[in-house]
C-alpha cells in the first residue's frame, strides 16, 4: 500500500471520536482505545467489551496523548 501524504500535527491534540481540541493540559482523564485517543465526555459513554482492550488515562489527557505518541506527531494516509 503506497504513502500518499504524512501530515505533522506537532502538539495538536484531538479526541478521535468527537473531535474536539485539547490545547491545555487541565482536562484530565479518558481512555485509549488501540490507537485511539478518546476523550473524558466520550469515555463516560464506553462500555467494556472483550474485542477491544481500554486504557484509562489517569491525569491529563493531553500530556497521555502527547506521551503515547511518542514524538510521532503525523498522521499518515495511505492508499490502497
Amino acid at each position: 500500500m503506497p504513502l500518499l501524504d504524512v501530515i505533522d500535527v506537532g502538539d495538536e491534540v484531538v479526541c478521535d471520536f468527537c473531535n474536539t481540541g485539547f490545547e491545555d493540559d487541565s482536562v484530565e482523564g479518558g481512555c485509549f482505545i488501540g490507537t485511539y485517543a478518546v476523550c473524558p465526555a466520550c469515555t463516560k459513554d464506553i462500555k467494556a467489551s472483550d474485542e477491544e482492550e481500554i486504557e484509562y488515562i489517569r491525569g491529563s489527557f493531553r500530556r497521555a496523548v502527547l506521551k503515547k505518541r511518542d514524538g510521532d506527531n503525523t498522521i499518515k494516509i495511505w492508499v490502497e
